[in-house]
């Protein structure tokens, strides 16, 4: 029989690589456990703007380390918390809750500015083009007559 309320205290800290993201685009979550726990499983619990609630699981490493990275599909404000359920020797914790923001993604092709300012520079190119193949005309058709 385990005393739980005896156990030593462990911790659980973790941070996100950004606090804003694309859909699609990587988001990393680490942290590690402390003492350092290796091969532990760490719960991380993410809240979906749209009220969902997903769940993942990492193991952490020989140093208590833990990464888990993720391509978020929703845009919106999105939070993490992770957890760890603890051992023998350690009662299990939870990380503080940290939020990231999501952002849709733009509605612009890839590329459609300098796509566009191509255009822009050849469609000058050609009105400059044609005045001066008018002002040619026109002098040439004055020194015939």
């Amino acid at each position: 029989i385990v005393d739980w309320s005896t156990s030593p205290a462990s911790w659980l800290l973790i941070s996100i690589s950004s606090n804003r993201t694309s859909v699609g685009k990587a988001i990393s979550i680490s942290g590690f456990i402390y003492p350092a726990h290796a091969n532990a499983t760490v719960t991380l619990t993410y809240n979906m703007p749209n009220g969902t609630i997903l769940t993942r699981y990492v193991t952490s490493g020989n140093l208590g380390e833990f990464e888990d990275i993720l391509f978020p599909e929703i845009a919106g404000s999105w939070t993490v918390k992770a957890s760890w359920s603890g051992d023998l020797d350690h009662r299990g914790v939870s990380s503080k809750v940290l939020s990231f923001i999501v952002e849709a993604p733009t509605s612009q092709v890839p590329g459609a500015p300098l796509f566009s300012r191509f255009y822009a520079i050849m469609i000058l190119i050609a009105i400059i083009g044609i005045a001066m193949l008018y002002r040619i005309i026109s002098s040439s058709r004055k020194s015939f007559k």
